[in-house]
């Protein structure tokens, strides 16, 4: 044990690791954990697939799953009848589901969730809220632990009404809210965030309009309220390539993923502008691809610092895809490493009840402990064994704290399966 961890002391000192926060080996427990796959259970067969227009394989940033002292439950969403549109893609409804027993899910309640998947958080009192956008406005349904709805209404707030509001939501464990827009400029307005955040202790809404002039339109956001009115989120800038002065490559997507962005507000019941901070942009020379993007996660730790997992490619990686981990303490970037290409896409992080971190794969199929207190240095993989499901595009979504989640030593997860059409829960225990 001291030889391992002279030896990880060793790596972070020659690499240039230590840069506040310092890289310190965890001592307290044995080095490497053996998380594994508890549990594999199929929450819904038939949920209509697809990733493209809205379904539930579209996105990577919602909340979809909570635990709280009434028990498990997760929100989907499936074809709608086309009540409010003529289309029926926009116009997908939500059910949501308890876990009644083993391998056993029961839908308690539905409703109209509008083109996107719906948010799903909790409260500190066990009260469920489901967030979506029926009717191209943002509205909360609340819910008990029984489905019953107590409450629904229209989020107070400045929104432009669209089929594409890139909704986004997330709590604390005061059950302080933010709900957030991301508008396109191809709208009739211009490029930019519209939010509310809701105090739990005064029970009042605060609305904000914030315009992206020189960032320019953000979208896929992680939010987090993080008490006595501090908010901050996690976005990535996507734009057409030649409103931000990059030249096009024939046969790309016709919008680039080109920066990752990150804001601060210190009062959100202030009309005060949030600090602003870019964490990366790629950079293009000639006319090649470029990417850069979070879609991976977002996460801030028990210390208070954000974890940023996201992709990069450009000219500066020999046009290679990579994945890093940044981590931002006190306004600035203190950390920006990168992980074996091998972990791959869709990446979510979490931490146990001892504060230590894993990075859970995907696509590589894999959990990885970290070795070291900020969670940037990985240990090796330990097989993520889902069955005969395969977690697809856009990968698990975790029970984490900007759910309403406390954190434990297992994490709760839902992915969507069987070419889109399946919803499947599964659990991993962290740490014996």
């Amino acid at each position: 044990m001291k030889e391992n961890i002279f030896v990880v002391k060793a790596i972070c000192v020659l690499t240039g690791l230590i840069i506040l926060p310092a890289c310190q080996p965890i001592q307290s427990e044995p080095l490497v954990s053996v998380p594994f796959v508890e549990r594999v259970e199929l929450v819904a067969a038939d949920t209509g697939g697809g990733f493209n227009n809205g379904e539930n394989a579209w996105g990577g940033h919602q909340t979809r799953i909570v635990r709280n002292r009434y028990g498990l439950f997760t929100a989907y969403t499936v074809s709608g009848t086309g009540t409010f549109s003529h289309e029926s893609d926009f116009d997908r409804e939500w059910r949501l589901a308890k876990r009644t027993g083993d391998n056993q899910w029961t839908v308690i309640a539905k409703g109209q969730s509008g083109r996107e998947p719906v948010n799903l958080l909790t409260s500190p009192d066990g009260e469920l809220y489901i967030i979506g956008w029926p009717n191209k406005a943002a509205y909360v349904w609340k819910l008990d632990d029984e489905g019953v709805v107590l409450e629904e209404y229209h989020v107070p707030g400045q929104w432009y009404l669209s089929d594409w509001p890139y909704g986004s939501a997330g709590t604390n464990e005061n059950g302080d809210t933010v709900v957030l827009q991301s508008v396109d400029k191809n709208s009739p307005q211009s490029d930019d965030f519209r939010w509310s955040y809701y105090s739990a202790a005064e029970k009042k809404w605060y609305s904000h309009y914030l315009e992206l002039s020189a960032e320019k339109r953000h979208c896929y956001t992680f939010l987090f309220p993080c008490g006595d009115g501090a908010v901050r989120w996690v976005s990535n800038r996507g734009v057409k390539w030649s409103e931000v002065g990059l030249c096009y490559p024939k046969g790309r997507f016709a919008y680039v993923f080109d920066s990752v962005g990150y804001w601060n507000i210190q009062d959100a019941k202030k009309k005060s502008a949030p600090e602003y901070l870019k964490i990366k942009q790629a950079l293009q020379a000639d006319c090649e691809w470029l990417y850069c993007s979070a879609l991976g996660d977002a996460y801030v730790d028990t210390r208070g610092r954000m974890h940023i997992l996201y992709k990069y490619q450009c000219d500066e990686t020999q046009d290679q895809r990579t994945y890093r981990h940044a981590v931002v303490a006190e306004g600035r970037v203190v950390k920006d490493v990168e992980h074996a290409r091998e972990i791959g896409e869709l990446q979510r992080i979490i931490q146990d009840t001892k504060g230590r971190f894993y990075v859970i794969s995907s696509r590589a199929k894999a959990i990885y402990p970290a070795l070291c207190e900020d969670g940037t240095i990985l240990g090796e993989p330990v097989p993520l064994d889902l069955g005969s499901y395969e977690a697809e595009y856009s990968g698990i979504s975790l029970a984490v704290p900007r759910c309403g989640v406390r954190l434990a030593d297992y994490v709760d997860c839902v992915f969507p399966s069987g070419g889109y059409k399946q919803w499947v829960y599964c659990r991993i225990r962290l740490r014996n």
